[in-house]
């Protein structure tokens, strides 16, 4: 089972990397569905969601654990770090903080876009957040790589086609069309939470989403 959890949860890394043209997605994006998906249960014919992942890995006795602590990180500043603020939040509660708050974020947002969150805690406006930041990181990651491909064209005629480079040089300017510079990754990843959570009043969000965790989860 542990295996099968750790498979599911990396497998999920491999598919956001290739959704997103080997981009990066926010952590709280990447590893807390990673962990949503960890937590599957494969012991049927069909996967079924369930709230623990099995053996240490399980986030939900941390996500319970720093409630009653009042040590949890508002939602607003855990979906706005970058890879190296969301690790480093990570020294608190046993080196597993972020991945407890951002399992339990993907949670509730993935349950209760197939409507298993109660009304008490959901507004539908919720259910656009994961598609919207999903469309907006997409387009722009594509339309960056495009950006690169027209550079990549205008180096080879300015040089005075292909056949003027040395492979080595060729293969070089190729794979930098699948970089995006920190830049432009930050530009898109702002317009991308502009363009999902922007949309939410966060406040009501914050106290919605610890009320499901108090009593729903």
């Amino acid at each position: 089972a542990i295996t099968l959890a750790v498979m599911s949860h990396e497998a999920f890394h491999q598919y956001c990397h290739f959704l997103f043209d080997e981009a990066e997605a926010h952590r709280w994006f990447d590893e807390g569905q990673g962990d949503y998906y960890g937590a599957h249960d494969f012991s049927g014919r069909k996967p079924k969601v369930t709230k623990h992942m099995p053996g240490g890995l399980d986030r939900l006795p941390g996500v319970k654990e720093m409630l009653r602590e009042g040590s949890l990180i508002p939602i607003s500043r855990l979906i706005r770090m970058n890879h190296e603020e969301w690790y480093g939040n990570n020294s608190r509660y046993h080196g597993v903080a972020s991945y407890c708050q951002s399992w339990a974020l993907m949670y509730f947002l993935r349950q209760g876009m197939v409507g298993k969150v109660s009304g008490k805690y959901w507004e539908k406006e919720y259910a656009d957040i994961v598609p919207h930041y999903t469309t907006h990181l997409f387009t722009g990651f594509a339309e960056a790589r495009a950006q690169n491909e027209k550079e990549f064209e205008k180096k080879l005629e300015a040089g005075g086609g292909e056949n003027n480079f040395d492979p080595d040089t060729i293969k070089r300017l190729r794979s930098a069309i699948h970089r995006v510079d920190e830049e432009t990754k930050n530009k898109i990843w702002n317009k991308a939470m502009g363009e999902s959570w922007g949309k939410i009043d966060m406040e009501d969000f914050e106290n919605n989403w610890l009320a499901f965790i108090k009593r729903d989860l």
